[in-house]
């Protein structure tokens, strides 16, 4: 068993554990990973493995990840029996913000599971966002945009951890409180690719006009091509 330390006064043990004690993180927000891109990274480790080991704490005779449930769905998918873990020893939320680095510098983690581990962190440190920020060596906009995101609802959070919206259409979206509404906004901004722009005209129309404003136009400006600004 390999062990070791860390500065910030975490200790790590990396072992090789069955994958199926490996249990997902508790999440205050439910959504689905697209199956399309789990299938892709489920065989991306079904071919070359698991490249870094999933950083959890223990739980009695089973263990919990820390951050980034998506990688351990895609290890089970790929059917891995055993999985290397890195099981961590830290004080309160030190161990999250440990995993969260990790997997945010690897890109493992899409932008709803950085904003349920930074709100896993905060409620579980006397942290602030900006404190987050600081540690993280992010701008405290990126922290609070993605916090901001777990209020969304769960079909547009679905639709930003599917890949059909990005993370500024979602923060667009929960600017109307309507579900009708904004379900339809959704779905018409993914059918015909609407940008962030398009979509922030369409909902500041609803929110001038109410439920009775016209249906958006979706000739006007150009089309959704790619992800917005982090």
């Amino acid at each position: 068993m390999a062990k070791g330390g860390k500065q910030d006064g975490t200790t790590s043990a990396v072992r090789l554990v069955p994958v199926a004690l490996v249990d997902p993180a508790p999440s205050p927000v439910r959504f689905e990973y697209a199956e399309e891109g789990l299938r892709e990274l489920a065989e991306s480790i079904r071919q070359v493995g698991l490249l870094q080991p999933l950083v959890v704490v223990e739980r009695g005779e089973r263990f919990e990840v820390v951050a980034g449930n998506r990688r351990v769905q895609a290890c089970k998918m790929a059917g891995l029996v055993g999985v290397l873990v890195n099981v961590v020893a830290a004080v309160g939320g030190e161990r999250v913000l440990l995993a969260t680095t990790e997997n945010v510098m690897r890109q493992d983690m899409n932008v709803v599971e950085e904003g349920v581990a930074f709100a896993r962190w905060i409620e579980e440190t006397p942290g602030t966002a900006e404190q987050l920020a600081t540690r993280l060596g992010r701008d405290v906009s990126y922290v609070h945009k993605r916090l901001s995101l777990l209020q969304c609802d769960g079909e547009t959070l679905g639709a930003v951890v599917g890949g059909a919206l990005t993370l500024h259409h979602a923060l667009e979206l929960k600017r109307v409180e309507d579900p009708s509404t904004r379900s339809y906004l959704l779905n018409t901004a993914v059918k015909n690719g609407a940008s962030v722009a398009i979509l922030r005209g369409w909902v500041d129309q609803y929110r001038r006009e109410g439920e009775g404003a016209p249906a958006p136009d979706l000739t006007a400006g150009p089309r959704y091509e790619g992800s917005a600004a982090p």
